[in-house]
């Protein structure tokens, strides 16, 4: 009988056995894996938990100890979201090496603006607060989102340091995210009739007007004004780098609000990119192709390195 004892993957004899018929792989030992973390509660309210849906890389070979991380906000007309409809797509993204957490917030029938942003910026606490358990490097975070996901990304992004967008949860952890990555995200939902849709955006049980607490979006500018985060942008307040996608037959999200938004980036000075994609519509495979997760994994990269 051998004697158990504990020895590194080095000093571990390989079994020399052998048989008739067996065949042989090779493996490389730098194979990515994932693990999935479900359920993860970050923040409880009155109408139960809020959850994070976390997906880590793991390797058989020697990797940093930390990732960085994207926190990525479900889109849902602002309404109940589906947070694992983007899981699968969301891996081939975490298999590049980064820790994805999805975030579910408030919906607006429990919570009006800005519930939404608030909730995701408490997220972003709670992983800094938890980065040794999930294997984060707290100095590089980043957020994005998919339609109103997007809408809530691109307003934790632009309300930095603003109290009324505060989350009192977690105290001495930053809320501090590098890069935001906007899929098709509205920005004034006050102006979504003028373009072509297949959807009212106006009326009090509208996704916007529910936004907004019920309310028609029209007899309340002065509201639905400040969900728009171009309003939030000044030229003398830094603002992390901003990437947009959107599809040019998208029938949900006009188009012409991420052209918005992109000129006024650059007007004030910000660094930003705008990817329009032909024949896209409101989401779909498009979005997530080889392609577009290469560019979201440089962009980010090239992000966090300034931002140290």
């Amino acid at each position: 009988m051998i004697e158990p004892k504990s020895c590194s993957y080095e000093e571990f004899p390989a079994a020399p056995e052998t048989c008739p018929g067996m065949k042989v792989i090779q493996t490389k030992r730098d194979e990515c894996k994932l693990a999935y973390h479900a359920n993860v509660e970050y923040d409880r309210y009155e109408g139960g938990p809020l959850s994070l849906q976390i997906l880590f890389p793991y390797y058989a070979d020697e990797r940093p100890a930390s990732f960085p991380c994207l926190v990525f906000v479900q889109g849902s007309g602002w309404g109940v979201q589906n947070v694992y409809s983007n899981v699968a797509s969301l891996a081939k993204l975490a298999e590049k090496g980064y820790v994805i957490a999805v975030v579910q917030y408030r919906h607006s029938a429990a919570a009006p603006f800005p519930a939404q942003v608030i909730d995701t910026r408490t997220a972003v606490k709670f992983l800094r607060k938890n980065a040794a358990a999930y294997n984060i490097d707290e100095t590089r975070i980043a957020v994005s989102g998919d339609s109103s996901g997007g809408h809530t990304s691109l307003m934790l992004t632009v309300t930095e340091g603003l109290g009324a967008f505060a989350s009192e949860k977690y105290p001495g952890y930053s809320d501090h995210i590098s890069a935001c990555v906007d899929f098709y995200g509205p920005t004034a939902i006050y102006e979504m009739n003028e373009a072509p849709s297949g959807m009212d955006h106006y009326g009090a049980d509208s996704p916007e007007g529910m936004l907004i607490g019920g309310l028609d979006v029209q007899e309340n500018l002065e509201l639905a004004k400040k969900t728009d985060p171009v309003l939030y942008l000044e030229k003398e307040r830094p603002l992390p780098p901003v990437l947009i996608f959107h599809g040019d037959k998208d029938p949900i999200v006009p188009f012409r609000q991420s052209v918005r938004l992109y000129d006024a980036l650059l007007e004030n000075g910000k660094e930003a990119y705008f990817y329009k994609m032909l024949g896209a519509e409101h989401g779909g495979p498009g979005f997530w192709t080889d392609e577009v997760i290469g560019l979201v994994d440089e962009f980010l990269r090239r992000s966090f390195a300034a931002d140290c």
